[in-house]
C-alpha cells in the first residue's frame, strides 16, 4: 500500500504545482496587459483656458521721434477681435466695439502712449495710489490710479532704455473692461 499512497502524493504534488503554475501565468498576462494599457494611454495634462488665445495681435516698430530717429522701439501686443485701434504719433488708441477715434479727443480706450525716458514724468499736481502690480517681461509694474480721475482711471509705465512706454485706461471707458486692460497688459512683449 505504501506505493499506491506515495503515487498519490506525488499526484497531488503535480496538481498542485499545475494549478501554480496556470494562476502565475494568468496573473502575469494580467499584469502584462495592463501595463501595455498605461503605456498606450497619452497622459492628459490640464491646460489653463488663455481669454486672449483667439486676439490679434498688434506690432509697432517705430523711431521715437523726428528728432531722434536713431532711437527706436519696437513691441508687440494682443487686443480683442472685436476691438479696433487708431494710431495718433506715438500714441496707439484700442476701442471698444461702438467707440470711434475722434482727432484731439481722448476717446473712451486704452490707449499706450511712447515718450522719451528724458521728458517730463507724471504731473505733480496728480496724486496717484499703486492699486496693482503686474509682471511684464520679467519686471514689476505698477497700476496706479489717479485719485482725481483727469484723463485716466488706470495708468502704468515701462520704461526701457531712452523711452518709457505708457498704458492707460481713459477715464471714460466703462470699468466692465478692468480685465482687459489688464490681459493686454500681460500679453505685452518687447521685440
Amino acid at each position: 500500500m505504501k506505493p499506491a499512497r506515495g503515487f498519490i502524493q506525488i499526484v497531488i504534488v503535480a496538481l498542485i504545482a499545475f494549478a501554480l503554475g496556470v494562476a502565475s501565468i494568468h496573473f502575469l498576462q494580467k499584469y502584462i496587459q495592463s501595463k501595455e494599457k498605461i503605456g498606450d494611454q497619452t497622459p492628459t495634462i490640464p491646460t489653463k483656458h488663455d481669454p486672449t488665445a483667439n486676439w490679434k495681435t498688434y506690432i509697432v516698430e517705430k523711431a521715437l521721434s523726428t528728432s531722434r530717429p536713431d532711437i527706436k522701439y519696437k513691441y508687440s501686443l494682443k487686443y480683442p477681435q472685436d476691438w479696433t485701434f487708431k494710431e495718433n504719433g506715438l500714441t496707439t488708441f484700442f476701442l471698444p466695439p461702438g467707440e470711434s477715434y475722434i482727432k484731439d479727443k481722448i476717446p473712451k480706450s486704452i490707449y499706450i502712449s511712447v515718450r522719451d525716458s528724458r521728458a517730463a514724468v507724471l504731473p505733480v499736481y496728480i496724486k496717484y495710489k499703486t492699486i496693482r502690480e503686474v509682471k511684464i517681461e520679467n519686471e514689476t509694474v505698477k497700476i496706479l490710479q489717479a485719485e482725481n480721475l483727469t484723463t485716466e482711471r488706470y495708468l502704468a509705465e515701462i520704461t526701457r532704455g531712452n523711452y518709457v512706454i505708457e498704458f492707460t485706461f481713459s477715464k471714460d471707458l466703462d470699468s466692465k473692461y478692468d480685465d482687459i486692460f489688464y490681459q493686454i497688459l500681460s500679453t505685452f512683449k518687447f521685440l
